[in-house]
């Protein structure tokens, strides 16, 4: 127990603790007692009330009668899961948990969801039209009532008994991912070949930008995240910790484990960085700043590139100018392992360069690429777009 006196603004004294209080049972954080008083003994009184409080709760601070309603559960569970995934993840999932899941059992008791009710609403459920796919609803209406079992406001989850229907699913249109093909490629390397810093600073960093993007399948947003110090000129690869997120606001960690990973760079894409780190340091000598530690780094407004605008500087400008077929960004990522694939290269080494969660889901996406018995390597398939 630390009780601390304190002196307000306005002069006068009080007491005050921030005193640990162990592990929440359900949330899994820290719960501390911050609590401010006149006098000693009432930081005191109110410390050992909060510390019987918690632990006859269950050693959570959650109150169990509050939650009486579908809309309540899904509330806490949002409160939960807000603080294990990134914010767009987060805002992702209340779009689809507003428009799917509070319709179904938003306004129903939590001790009136059984089994046939649940099986009622599933059917309802897989009978809307505008979706093709009602499997990540399922499982998350699934998930929500689990961790009502865990609050031990629900007995049983009635999910578990549900039977969800896959004997009429919609046939759809293969969707095509967008990419360049090989002569496209070759006309787009030669291009980004023939940009210098004659040109202009912004068009040979975008070119950089994008020859980055070509050589290695990173996301868009992981290459705008890049520090310098995240590349290994020796080892020949870049660590990618870090993505744009929020709109392009705030840059933070990667949406899935898999995504944190180590990149392998070829010899072109070493020297066209190196060459980069040149000019960026020239650029930031001339203008009197210093060197920051981003590779594409805004120098008039100081701070990193927001993905909409290195997007519509590549579709106003870019691809105007040098007369290339916009696709968006993403499609160099699609391109490169489109490339990949063809030059006959291993579907688990992609896996693991791309950032993707488990192989079948690499293999899904792309399964279109005509294969062809090229050597299988990173330097290999630049060989292949060489030589081809």
């Amino acid at each position: 127990m630390n009780i601390q006196q304190y002196e307000t603004p306005t002069g006068k004294t009080g007491w005050k603790t921030n005193t640990y209080l162990g592990i929440d049972s359900i949330t899994g954080n820290e719960v501390y007692a911050k609590i401010k008083r006149k006098t000693k003994k009432e930081v005191k009184d109110e410390l050992k009330r909060q510390e019987q409080e918690f632990i006859s709760n269950g050693y959570t601070k959650r109150k169990k009668t509050t939650v009486k309603t579908g809309n309540e559960l899904i509330d806490l569970w949002l409160a939960t899961y807000i603080d294990t995934v990134n914010k767009k993840t987060y805002k992702t999932a209340c779009y689809s948990i507003d428009k799917y899941i509070r319709p179904l059992i938003g306004d129903i008791r939590l001790e009136k969801l059984s089994v046939p009710l649940m099986q009622e609403k599933i059917n309802k459920l897989l009978k809307m039209e505008g979706r093709t796919n009602y499997n990540p609803i399922t499982a998350r209406i699934k998930e929500i009532l689990k961790y009502g079992t865990t609050l031990e406001v629900i007995v049983h989850n009635p999910m578990d008994k549900v039977h969800i229907s896959r004997t009429k699913t919609v046939q759809v249109e293969e969707k095509k991912i967008k990419h360049y093909n090989k002569e496209q490629t070759k006309r787009i390397i030669k291009t980004l070949d023939g940009i210098s810093i004659d040109d202009n600073y912004r068009e040979f960093m975008h070119a950089t930008y994008l020859c980055l993007l070509l050589h290695t399948g990173i996301r868009p947003s992981e290459g705008l995240a890049i520090d310098w110090s995240d590349i290994n000129f020796n080892k020949k690869t870049i660590s990618i910790t870090k993505t744009i997120t929020n709109s392009g606001k705030d840059i933070g960690a990667p949406k899935t484990k898999a995504s944190i990973r180590v990149v392998e760079i070829d010899d072109k894409i070493i020297s066209v960085l190196d060459k980069w780190r040149k000019v960026q340091i020239a650029k930031c000598i001339e203008i009197g700043l210093k060197r920051p530690d981003m590779l594409f780094y805004d120098l008039v407004k100081q701070t990193h590139y927001r993905d909409n605008a290195i997007r519509d500087y590549h579709e106003d400008v870019f691809c105007v100018k040098h007369n290339i077929s916009y696709k968006g960004l993403h499609c160099f990522r699609h391109t490169y392992a489109t490339m990949w694939v063809n030059s006959g290269g291993d579907w688990k080494a992609l896996q693991e360069q791309l950032g993707h969660s488990n192989i079948s889901m690499t293999m899904n996406t792309y399964a279109h690429a005509e294969k062809e018995n090229k050597r299988a390597s990173q330097e290999g398939m630049v060989l292949y777009l060489k030589n081809a």
